[in-house]
């Protein structure tokens, strides 16, 4: 996916459904703004971020690589439990998270 032109809350919207923000291990809007922030792209005209004119695109699918990417160091603490026979495997979060980073990286580096 391309950076595309969309605005802010567009963009924090998609955010939120790419990288499941809300679920555990949540990412706090603080964060999902900081991310969508730091996805801002030259816009289709070349403009920068900073100049006069910028029309908002932002790169999505760095911003999902990112999201779950600080999820799974999120989950980095998470041990295995067991207790009465039932074992809540954690650990299986973070290997989550860390599937969903690498494919979303992958769709960036097909993109170059």
């Amino acid at each position: 996916m391309a950076a595309l032109p969309m605005s802010l809350d567009e963009a924090l919207q998609e955010l939120v459904l790419l990288a499941d923000a809300y679920s555990a291990p949540r990412l706090t809007d603080p964060e999902l703004l900081a991310i969508v922030a730091r996805s801002a792209r030259v816009d289709a005209s070349g403009r920068g971020i900073l100049e006069e004119g910028w029309s908002p695109t932002y790169d999505l699918t760095w911003a999902a690589a990112r999201a779950w990417q600080i999820k799974a160091g999120k989950a980095a603490g998470k041990v295995d439990v067991a207790d009465s026979g039932v074992t809540l495997k954690r650990s299986d979060i973070q290997a989550h998270c860390r599937r969903q980073a690498e494919y979303y990286r992958s769709l960036l580096a097909g993109s170059i």
